[in-house]
């Protein structure tokens, strides 16, 4: 039995290395091609460093100019509109002063077409959310009591003067009416 065994095993020695023989070349050969495939996965990662590095070039040659353009317009957008508030604040200043040399000086046809700019100008929406601003109504409220004052004074001196002038005129004629009665000329008065 031995020996029927030692046959065996010499039997399946001889399979063993004639199947390691025939799929010797092509181990070898899978071996080769996982090299070969192994080298090219190394270029293939190379090339694609190559590649990312040179988008990222032309991204920030190409594309980080035109992005830089694009920030910079709405960068230039935001300064005009930041001017364009900035020329209102100092039109407000400027027409607050110019407010008080009109009552001042009692321009008060001048006064009101201020205060109605002034008063349009807050309505709108250019210069909401200016904290700056938040008392500018309450001033014009009291130039326009100011101007109110100013027009009640004048029209009070006014209608006395024109009450003082017609009492002088009324006081003449009773005058010439009175001595022409008296010096018996007619009694008929004229005026």
């Amino acid at each position: 039995m031995q020996e029927k065994l030692s046959q065996y095993l010499d039997v399946v020695e001889l399979h063993l290395v004639r199947e390691i023989s025939l799929r010797s070349n092509s181990f070898f050969e899978a071996q080769g091609e996982l090299v070969d495939l192994y080298s090219k996965i190394v270029e293939g990662c190379d090339r694609i460093r190559e590649l990312k590095e040179t988008i990222r070039l032309l991204d920030d040659n190409l594309v980080g100019s035109a992005r830089k353009v694009q920030e910079l317009n709405v960068r230039r957008s935001e300064l005009i509109t930041h001017q364009d508030k900035l020329k209102r604040i100092l039109y407000v200043n400027q027409a607050l002063s110019t407010l008080k040399l009109l009552v001042a000086s009692v321009d008060c046809a001048g006064a009101f077409d201020v205060i109605d700019n002034l008063q349009h100008l807050l309505d709108g929406d250019e210069l909401a959310g200016l904290h700056c601003f938040c008392h500018v109504r309450d001033q014009l409220a009291a130039s326009i009591d100011s101007i109110n004052s100013i027009l009640s004074a004048e029209f009070m001196r006014i209608a006395i003067h024109e009450t003082g002038d017609m009492d002088a005129s009324i006081t003449s004629k009773f005058k010439v009416w009175e001595k022409i009665s008296m010096n018996g000329e007619g009694h008929e008065f004229h005026s």
